[in-house]
């Protein structure tokens, strides 16, 4: 009878185990993986010379926690839905801060994402959606935050400083809002190639080598209200005129040059009204003040600079 005893009571602790809610923990020295599991909050935990995994899972919450070191993800969540990253600290890791993938659903805010030098502070890649990005810090990492053939992703008042390379960048990226953000001292502040749909408004974008870059196969493109500021070559590259471009109120302020059109120095044709004509705000437009040959000595080293990092 008392062996049947000690046998119910540890079959209960294994099975309270089991259908726990919430994990809080002090501190980890290597990785925590969540795999198939449900409604779960991972709170309050250091994970040192590791990282943070959910897979196959829904309704989690990583709030309040502290990752440094890791050897690959800080944070990586792969085909799961319904998952908030909150109030964490990511330090050191060896990939990207926070990687999202094959994921929807996904809220990551108030975040201080840093020192991820090899990766992305930011990774939304492979089909992941209606994903927001809100209120974050990412300092000195390799790129910003980086969207990778994903769709609905909305990037609201975070800031980014000191990236080595682009500070936010969009590669086949379709329904993006890109609002309020404040990038500071990166290579490129924000380049596009292949997407459509995307806001970018009410963004303050400074002392980068170029604010923003326009790349192949934009469908159509609101570039409205954004103050682009010392930019040290141009404060917009264009490489490909958008399909459709809204581009007005922006405000530009001591870029060496404020716009800048890689293959020729002339607005297209509108078309159906709906390419309404550019206007430059700032109190003086340097662009126009230099030589054509001038600004072919300027952009050929910036372009070949900028294509060599991409290989």
């Amino acid at each position: 009878m008392r062996l049947r005893g000690l046998l119910l009571i540890l079959f209960i602790v294994i099975l309270l185990l089991n259908f726990t809610s919430h994990a809080s923990l002090y501190e980890i020295n290597h990785s925590l993986m969540i795999i198939n599991k449900k409604n779960l909050v991972i709170s309050g935990i250091n994970v040192i010379n590791g990282n943070i995994t959910i897979i196959n899972s829904s309704n989690i919450i990583i709030k309040d926690d502290s990752i440094y070191n890791g050897s690959y993800f800080g944070i990586f969540v792969y085909n799961s839905k319904n998952v908030t990253i909150e109030n964490n600290h990511i330090d050191r890791s060896y990939y990207d801060g926070i990687s999202i993938r094959k994921s929807q659903n996904v809220t990551i805010e108030n975040n201080i994402i840093a020192n991820n030098s090899n990766g992305n502070g930011i990774s939304v890649w492979d089909n992941s959606n209606h994903i927001i990005i809100a209120n974050n810090i990412l300092s000195n990492n390799g790129y910003g935050i980086f969207i990778l053939m994903s769709s609905n992703v909305t990037m609201l008042n975070n800031s980014i400083v000191k990236t080595y390379y682009y500070a936010i960048y969009l590669y086949q990226a379709n329904f993006i809002k890109i609002i309020n953000n404040t990038i500071l001292l990166s290579d490129i502040g924000l380049e596009i190639e292949y997407g459509s749909y995307i806001q970018l408004e009410f963004n303050v974008i400074k002392n980068d080598l170029v604010g923003v870059y326009l790349g192949d196969g934009i469908g159509s493109l609101n570039l409205i209200n954004n103050i682009i500021q010392n930019s040290r070559y141009f404060g917009v590259l264009i490489k490909y005129y958008p399909n459709i471009f809204n581009y007005n109120k922006n405000t530009f302020i001591n870029n060496t040059a404020n716009i800048f059109y890689e293959f020729n120095n002339t607005l297209p044709e509108q078309t159906n009204g709906l390419v309404p004509p550019i206007t430059i705000t700032s109190k003086s437009n340097i662009l126009f003040n230099y030589s054509y040959l001038t600004i072919l000595l300027l952009v050929i080293p910036v372009i070949y600079l900028l294509r060599r990092r991409r290989k």
